[in-house]
């Protein structure tokens, strides 16, 4: 059973395919909404996709709300994932070591109170809070840190130096699977 997600494997999309499919699905990343949803229309082998559609800090998506609810899909599905930041290195790193920290825009905002204060670091946004996981652990990059999930830390090898470094506690993350209709 193949699914459609938006980012990599160890993501918090891979982690909410997890929690309704089952452990071991089949996920097939793509980068951004945009190549998901073109994914959708065009790859017959996925059975489903699952995309964001509002969390409680952040507010709607409203380009994904849109999207899903076109007329060559149906939704199927739902699903609330709490969602947990977790500063993240190579092993046998400590907070001082850190010069950067990576992660998404919007996961960077939502741990912004821990991450300011350490105005040493130097906050990069990337497209993806498991794929700056990936990055660090393929370049063995020493001294440099991602905002991501357990799954990502499990999966690329990372050692988590602060857990739930997000503001608000109460953060979740509304999901909603999706087929394509058939015509």
């Amino acid at each position: 059973m193949k699914i459609a997600i938006q980012g990599i494997e160890g993501s918090f999309h891979h982690r909410a395919a997890e929690k309704y499919f089952g452990a071991g699905v089949d996920v097939v990343p793509h980068l951004t909404f945009d190549a998901l949803f073109k994914a959708m229309r065009s790859d017959y082998d996925l059975i489903a996709g699952l995309v964001a559609v509002e969390n409680s800090i952040a507010g709607k998506v409203e380009t994904n709300n849109e999207r899903v609810r076109s007329p060559d899909f149906s939704i199927i599905g739902e699903l609330n994932l709490p969602i947990h930041h977790h500063l993240m290195a190579l092993s046998g790193q400590s907070m001082g070591d850190i010069r950067e920290v990576h992660s998404q825009a919007i996961a960077l905002k939502q741990c912004l109170e821990f991450l300011n204060r350490f105005p040493f670091w130097q906050l990069i946004e990337t497209e993806d809070t498991a794929l700056s996981a990936k990055n660090i652990h393929v370049q063995n990059a020493m001294g440099i840190a991602a905002v991501a999930g357990e799954l990502a830390a499990e999966l690329y090898q990372l050692d988590i130096l602060a857990h739930d470094i997000h503001s608000e506690k109460n953060n979740f993350t509304r999901f909603l699977i999706f087929t394509k209709k058939n015509k």
